[in-house]
């Protein structure tokens, strides 16, 4: 589209944030990676500048989140896992357990 950005290409923001990856029709859109101030990244799918489809999000304290996002919210199925407690997997029901955890957001 005439001049919005299209393609595979590169942002930055004044405040030090970054993205890398798919645009289409001036959005954030597709696979790409985005790096906040604070040193957190999500890498994964992107509709519309939200993070959507399946991604994983590395926190500033070292925590991730894999599995699935939309609208921008971690939502459906994913694996969370703590810096300070080792790695797993945990369901709602069982904070040591090896079942996925499912992840609803309250605000639909």
């Amino acid at each position: 589209v005439r001049g919005k950005m299209s393609g595979k290409g590169k942002m930055s923001w004044p405040s030090g944030a970054t993205y890398e990856g798919e645009f289409m029709c001036g959005y954030i859109h597709g696979m790409g990676s985005f790096t906040g101030v604070d040193g957190s990244t999500y890498t994964g799918q992107w509709y519309m500048n939200q993070k959507s489809g399946v991604g994983t999000k590395m926190y500033a304290n070292g925590d991730v989140y894999e599995g699935s996002w939309m609208r921008g919210v971690a939502e459906g199925v994913g694996r969370y896992m703590w810096s300070g407690n080792g790695s797993g997997s945990h369901s709602n029901s069982n904070s040591n357990s090896n079942e996925p955890l499912y992840i609803s957001s309250s605000n639909k």
